[in-house]
């Protein structure tokens, strides 16, 4: 994956992807799916295979291609078709990557498919981005319609769309359910929706309601962190909001006041430090609590009837990045996704595409394609791209992996397996196409995923700012962590996993930047084994009901014997 120092070239990265594309890689005598910490053939390092490069790939586990002999000792030299791959226990995200498992991986041939790569086998700057690439710019508001008196917006600026006076849109003010009891405001990533709509339906008995803007995550950030207000209207981030008025609602929309109102919560899918212009945010200072709600998973997608299955690094820097002269191509030689038209990215306030972006070292704000304003959008593309063999075979989208599940368009849109930049093979989110275990998610295999993202302002002893409805900000938070039981007794857990998001506590890694290291993880209340089961319907972890009836080192842990 690539961090701040990741562009440019070097063979550490590139050497040695000798091998036929696509490849299926096999588990025989325990291990042959992944490519090792230390590749087989000549040194390179704990992360290239081939010769010593050097390229100044590199991540806060170490910096790939380093001259030197592979420690033998910690590579099995038969996996992966004789790359090795390591048994060791891992320490960084290069060893998690590359660890020895029996989830399917394909190989993504960077040597053969990528025709731009420097003579070193490196990558080459980004071309000087065009104006408004990434998203377009905000346009000014227009005069709101009549009955409700709208004003003006103002002018919008690189990719953030324009403030406008509301138009009445919904015909209701959601600032009415004040008369029936407290307000909690919630704005940023579309993926919050579905766990704020359960909760909202249950918290309707203690006349406390939710009103939710979906807006983006990043302007989810830049409610909480600059006090941005919420607003909605034609031209605003959001048309309407809405709110549940019942344990049965499916929603009702709702107008903002035209100044707008003060977030209590934003929602994101991405480090708050990954939203352009809050590179440098320091929430501690300013005293904002960034809580974590589930794991989110980014992937690139394609119609099902695309001839292709997986995508490197490497090559989505190409195809976002250099558009239609990405040079990119099949197997075969033929070109592949080089028409910008069927390309279609976000916007930069997307949470999937700022994770994405991280990913792959192309930043938001300069992506090539077809902007979308929401994953419906993306998802319609995709699947209209797939009604034709020629076109299908030239569209490439971006999707959070939930969104894929929790309408189950696995038979629509096909998630390709992601090689990391130093991987030597490409896995998908689950241990295979069709699994819904997360696995390579939740060990580290698969690096594009992140927590969903909670920031609120509070005081300095920890609390929600806003004395009138702090104690329900404090409940939404922990029912959305997982730390608190809704309502009704029940945990958002089973609902997280039917949709394809990973609790925290099935987590065996963590990481604390988008695109950054990841490392071994252990929760404090583990739910691997409670996962498992209600993901795949099985597990081989004994049940338990008092830490006696596990083994010595395990835990007792909601159910379940982990460890």
């Amino acid at each position: 994956m690539f961090g701040d120092t990741q562009l440019g070239g070097g063979a550490g990265m590139t050497a040695g992807n000798a091998g036929n594309s696509g490849d299926l890689v096999s588990n025989s005598g325990g291990g042959d799916s992944l490519g090792g910490t230390s590749a087989a053939g000549a040194s390179g390092g704990t992360h290239a295979a081939g010769a010593a490069g050097t390229g100044d790939v590199s991540d806060e586990g170490g910096s790939a291609g380093d001259a030197g002999a592979p420690n033998m000792s910690c590579t099995d030299p038969t996996g992966f078709h004789g790359l090795g791959c390591g048994v060791c226990a891992p320490t960084d995200i290069f060893s998690l990557e590359n660890a020895c498992t029996t989830a399917v991986c394909t190989r993504f041939d960077n040597a053969l498919r990528l025709t731009k790569l420097t003579a070193d086998g490196g990558l080459p700057a980004l071309p000087t981005a065009s104006a408004g690439s990434g998203g377009s710019a905000g346009s000014s508001g227009g005069a709101g319609a009549a009955g409700s008196g709208g004003t003006s917006g103002s002018a919008g600026t690189g990719g953030t769309a324009g403030a406008a006076g509301t138009s009445g849109v919904a015909g209701k003010a959601c600032a009415d359910l004040a008369t029936k009891g407290s307000i909690v405001y919630i704005t940023g990533s579309s993926a919050a929706k579905p766990f704020l709509q359960q909760i909202a339906q249950q918290l309707v008995a203690q006349n406390v309601y939710i009103v939710y803007a979906s807006t983006g995550s990043c302007i989810g950030v830049d409610a909480v962190v600059n006090g941005t207000p919420m607003t909605t209207g034609p031209t605003a981030a959001a048309t309407t909001a809405t709110f549940w008025d019942s344990a049965s609602s499916n929603g009702v929309a709702c107008d903002l006041p035209l100044e707008g109102v003060p977030a209590d919560i934003g929602a994101s899918d991405v480090f708050a430090q990954s939203c352009t212009n809050f590179e440098l945010a320091n929430l501690d200072s300013l005293q904002i609590r960034d809580a974590h709600g589930p794991i989110q998973t980014m992937t690139f997608v394609v119609p099902a009837n695309s001839p292709y299955y997986e995508i490197s690094a490497q090559a989505a820097y190409f195809v976002f990045g250099f558009g239609a002269n990405g040079g990119v191509q099949g197997a075969s030689g033929t070109p592949a996704w080089n028409n910008e038209s069927y390309l279609y990215q976000r916007s930069a306030s997307s949470g999937t595409q700022a994770m994405l972006a991280s990913a792959i070292g192309v930043p938001a704000t300069v992506w090539r394609g077809r902007p979308h304003k929401s994953s419906d959008d993306v998802s319609a593309d995709i699947q209209a791209a797939g009604q034709k063999q020629d076109t299908g075979a030239l569209a490439l989208g971006i999707l959070a992996a939930d969104y894929i599940d929790s309408k189950n368009l696995r038979a629509q849109i096909r998630v390709l397996g992601f090689q990391d930049s130093a991987q030597h093979c490409a896995v998908f989110p689950d241990s295979s196409s069709t699994a819904h275990d997360k696995r390579n998610v939740r060990d580290g295999h698969y690096p594009v995923w992140g927590p969903l993202h909670l920031l609120l302002k509070v005081d300095h002893s920890g609390n929600p700012v806003n004395p009138a409805n702090r104690q329900a900000i404090t409940d939404i938070i922990g029912y959305l962590s997982g730390t608190k039981l809704l309502p009704n007794g029940s945990k958002l857990l089973d609902v997280y996993a039917q949709n394809g998001l990973v609790p925290e506590c099935a987590m065996h890694v963590s990481r604390t930047k988008d695109g950054g290291n990841i490392i071994p993880y252990t929760p404090e209340n583990p739910c691997s084994c409670l996962f498992d089961a209600t993901t795949t319907g099985a597990t081989s972890c004994k049940k338990c009901s008092v830490q006696g009836d596990c083994s010595a080192g395990q835990s007792c842990s909601q159910g379940y014997c982990e460890g």
